[in-house]
């Protein structure tokens, strides 16, 4: 390798020329005290300085090789290499979540780990080599699954809402016998810079720790920052990071001069030791000096002043921990400089002999970490009916379940469920060929009698005889009522048909034929109590003889399962399902005649144990709106798989402002569904954290609107860690965010929010947008199961408009609702078809589905036959199906209810371009402009006139 430039080469030889100068002390047995009253020996000194000087010298290797063209990476640790000793003071299966110049922290855990190199590691991922590690040549990154370090490349501490979620995850597993791969002991570390201590993200970060352990719920982080006084070129006030920190109540205030070995080490074993001990976060600040810029590009001649530069090497911790080991008789100058240049070699000896290791060449190959797929094994994970199965690869052994306090601005409860058994019926075997068995022998509500083919390469068995009992009889809100009639033996049904968190529904005024969807008149308008009235005479959309719908002819195609109704418009592919909800519109017209209400009471098992009702004939098949079905998926999720956590603003206590959550908390405890502050960078970084502690966890946005404020922690952090883990560490989970307009009576931008552009474009992110209950719970159970067998990040957009929508055509006729109660499994990028007809293909998804199945049977009344495409998923989209349904008519109409630019039908008309689409093709969709309150809204929304003079203004162009 070649010359280190002048700046380097001062700072070398300001080392050697101060170690050489240094006079040496009396030799002294190596294990003796470093200093007076010091833990560390000599040993552990030497073994420091040596961490120290490994990482100096990879930052000077690092930068040879950037000038040589041979390297890609050079912002280094040097002036920094204090943290070694942070490292020392803790155990090596502390997570640890680090800042970017923590390099001599990574030495020194990786030194403590048999079969590591640290040298080699780290300087593979400075070349991007294929064989780095931890990336796989994708980033420089200080990660490493052996040494616990979790990948981090934020600069501005993005990573922080991440570890307080870990930190908070932690007892939280060992309390719910949820599997994690740390102690419930361990102690979270994340280190940071004062220059990111000002972000939003840490202060928010920050605020959420000592909030949560405020409310006595266990916090075990240990904050580091890594206070060099500047960012980038821009100083931090003096003092200010002990200002702004050092007096804050509930946050225990450690500081140290990082130069300074034997300091460090005992400031920092006393902080750890602190944290482990209390279970509360703490924050320490090392003091320490930038010696070689922010990065090898950076000519810090230009904006700091020479004596300033001069004035750090003396704050050069590699030359004062040298100097220190002379003076205390533990090594001689000699022997140091020897130590110093044996290092060096080896560092230049290592980077010329991985340079030229091989790069990812194909986009394949960098692209593999990123959308991990296995369909079946989602499939087969999606339709169990009991608890978690062990026997699913990448899926977390789960056994026990209780409730104690979460993140909550609540008061902490506790209490205890059931266990899981894993291993007894119902559990899920993988790898045999064949089908797997589901449902039971006897007949379904839909009509399915014997097995039900999933459609796996495996084989899943995904029922059960019977589960186990919750509770007893409750009447506060969300009480157990005891089993539901006609529910299999064994089962509970929680709920109540009255008032309180266990009713479900609440009638909603009927929309005109003209009209946009319905949707609720507020946030706490419409919730999930009261009762359901099923209209007579009702059907499904398009259904024939029921209902009145205008899309006639067409079958259920491609349906496993309860895949449909019977008679209704809908061709699912890609589904499968278990037990019996499948209705047809005349089956579910006889059975409400009666014309009197009907309560729906979800039907919830211990978890880990069988979904009651799943394979109850009589039980199924209730017809549900979209807020019910996810209110009852949510629900028989948590009652089968202990690893799921469900969480955000006001979703406990309250059940969420529009009640999709409500009786969840009572039923489940706090421990499981907890209310979290108002921030939603912390609601995601709750989520992050917990699921690298071996949870699923479901956090929920209030508004789409407010998920910008956070999106980072989806795009920077979530959708990148199996990127740069190369798989090795996974983000499972499912963000629930209401969204999109067409609210009546609560509107304006901010609860109107109709903009997902942001969302998109994220690589790997799964995008599920369902418009009515039935695909609205099998697209959640599809969601959790990606997430928890993939580790896909998925975000579930669900329409605030149809929450509590019940009818299609007009008021009474019950053509939105639809049964939800079966366990049914929608393949993630297939979409669902209305109609069979061969004029007009609409393509559409949440409240546009709704509106264009209305326009659709106003053309069929002039002779026009349409068919409607709910594309369901956004993200990846159903190329195959739009395809498909495109060509079947020539004519496609793109209803998009999102902005004209960088809307959703930008991606629609460039995919059946690139497919090789040769028809014709128009969109119509909302305004660029954010959504006014009132009235107002209707003139920059897309609504069905638009919609149906689109379809006429393309059809007169044949």
């Amino acid at each position: 390798m070649g010359r280190i430039n002048e700046r380097e080469a001062e700072v070398d030889g300001w080392f050697r020329a101060e170690v050489a100068a240094t006079r040496p002390g009396a030799a002294r047995p190596q294990q003796e005290s470093l200093t007076p009253g010091s833990r560390l020996t000599g040993t552990q000194g030497l073994e420091l300085f040596e961490a120290q000087a490994t990482s100096r010298q990879l930052d000077l290797a690092a930068r040879q090789l950037a000038r040589e063209g041979r390297g890609y990476y050079s912002i280094g640790s040097s002036g920094h290499e204090g943290n070694a000793a942070v490292a020392a003071a803790l155990r090596v299966d502390d997570p640890a979540l680090l800042h970017y110049r923590s390099g001599a922290f990574f030495v020194q855990r990786a030194r403590r780990v048999a079969g590591l190199d640290p040298i080699r590691d780290v300087l593979l991922g400075v070349v991007a080599a294929v064989a780095d590690p931890i990336s796989g040549g994708r980033h420089k990154v200080f990660g490493s699954k052996a040494a616990n370090i979790i990948p981090q490349t934020s600069t501005i501490a993005s990573h922080l809402p991440r570890a307080v979620g870990l930190a908070f995850a932690l007892e939280r597993a060992m309390q719910l016998k949820v599997a994690c791969e740390w102690p419930s002991d361990a102690v979270v570390v994340c280190s940071f810079g004062d220059a990111s201590a000002n972000h939003s993200t840490a202060v928010g970060a920050i605020n959420t720790a000592v909030h949560t352990a405020q409310l006595g719920v266990p916090m075990p982080l240990l904050f580091v920052c890594e206070d060099n006084g500047i960012g980038i070129s821009v100083p931090t006030p003096r003092g200010w990071i002990e200002q702004a920190y050092g007096a804050r109540p509930g946050l225990r205030w450690f500081d140290t001069d990082g130069s300074d070995l034997a300091e460090t080490f005992a400031t920092a074993q006393e902080a750890a030791n602190w944290v482990r001990a209390h279970r509360k976060p703490a924050f320490l600040r090392m003091r320490t000096v930038r010696l070689l810029g922010h990065a090898g590009s950076d000519v810090e001649t230009a904006y700091r002043r020479p004596a300033d530069l001069a004035s750090d090497l003396h704050g050069d911790p590699v030359t004062r921990t040298a100097r220190l080991l002379i003076t205390a008789g533990f090594a001689t100058p000699g022997e140091i400089l020897r130590r110093y240049s044996d290092i060096g070699a080896r560092v230049t000896a290592t980077a010329e002999s991985v340079w030229g290791e091989a790069k990812l060449t194909s986009a394949s190959a960098i692209m593999a970490p990123i959308a991990p797929s296995r369909p079946s094994v989602v499939r087969t994970d999606a339709l169990r009916t009991s608890g978690t199965a062990s026997a699913i690869p990448g899926s977390a052994a789960v056994n026990a379940t209780g409730t104690a306090a979460a993140i909550s601005t609540g008061a902490v409860a506790t209490n205890s469920t059931s266990s899981v058994t894993l291993g007894s019926s119902g559990s899920v075997t993988i790898g045999s060929t064949g089908s797997g068995t589901g449902g039971s022998t006897g007949s379904g509500g839909g009509g399915l009698t014997g097995s039900v083919t999933v459609g796996t390469t495996g084989s899943g068995t995904v029922g059960s005889t019977g589960s186990t009992t919750h509770g007893s009889t409750r009447s506060t809100g969300g009480g157990l009522t005891g089993p539901a009639p006609g529910s299999s033996p064994g089962s509970t049904s929680v709920g109540s048909s009255g008032s309180g968190a266990g009713g479900l529904t609440r009638s909603a005024p009927g929309s005109s034929s003209r009209s946009a969807p319905v949707g609720s008149s507020g946030p706490d308008a419409g919730g999930l109590t009261g009762s359901v009235a099923i209209g007579s005479g009702s059907g499904a959309a398009g259904s024939t003889g029921s209902g009145g719908g205008a899309l006639t002819g067409s079958v259920p195609v491609g349906a496993t399962g309860s895949g449909g109704r019977t008679g209704s418009s809908a061709v699912d592919r890609g589904e499968s399902g278990v037990g019996g909800s499948a209705v047809s519109g005349s089956a579910r017209s006889a059975a409400s005649a009666s014309g009197s209400p009907r309560a729906i009471a979800p039907k919830y098992a211990a978890a880990g144990q069988p979904v009651s009702g799943a394979n109850s004939a009589s039980a199924a098949g209730t017809p549900m709106t979209l807020a019910q079905a996810v209110n009852h998926t949510l629900g028989q999720l948590l009652s089968r798989d202990a690893d799921v956590l469900v969480f955000g603003e006001d979703v406990g206590r309250k059940g969420g402002v529009y009640g999709v959550t409500k009786g969840l908390q009572q039923t489940f405890g706090v421990r499981r569904v907890f209310d979290t502050l108002l921030d939603e960078q912390s609601v995601l970084g709750t989520a992050l954290g917990s699921a690298l502690a071996g949870f699923v966890p479901i956090p929920e946005i209030q508004y789409l609107a407010y998920v910008h404020n956070a999106e980072d922690q989806l795009r920077g952090e979530a959708a990148t860690l199996s990127f740069f883990s190369n798989g090795q560490y996974r983000n499972p989970l499912v963000v629930r965010i209401a969204g999109y307009a067409y609210q009546k009576g609560f509107g304006g931008h901010f609860h109107n929010d109709n903009s997902i552009a942001a969302l998109r474009d994220i690589p790997g992110l799964v995008i599920a947008t369902p418009s009515r209950a039935d695909d609205a719970a099998a697209m959640l159970r599809t969601c959790v199961s990606a997430a928890r067998v993939d580790g896909r990040v998925c975000v579930y957009l669900e329409p605030i408009a149809l929450y509590h929508t019940r009818d299609l055509h007009r008021p009474g006729d019950g053509g939105w609702l639809a049964p939800a109660d079966a366990v049914r499994h929608i393949e993630i990028g297939q979409a669902r078809v209305h109609g069979t007809g061969t004029h007009l293909t609409i393509v559409s998804f949440a409240n546009g589905v709704p509106m264009s199945l209305r326009v659709a049977r106003r053309l069929a009344e002039r002779g026009v036959h349409a068919r409607v495409v709910d594309l369901r998923w956004l993200a990846p989209l159903p190329v195959d199906d739009l395809l498909d349904n495109a060509r079947a008519t020539g004519r496609v109409l793109i209803a998009d209810e999102t902005r004209r630019s960088g809307g959703v039908s930008e991606a629609v008309c460039t995919a059946l371009l690139d497919a090789g689409f040769d028809g014709r093709i128009a969109r119509v969709t909302s305004e660029d402009s954010f959504i006014p309150l009132g009235p107002a809204a209707n003139s920059v929304l897309l609504d069905e006139d638009r919609i149906e003079a689109a379809a006429d203004k393309l059809l007169a162009a044949l």
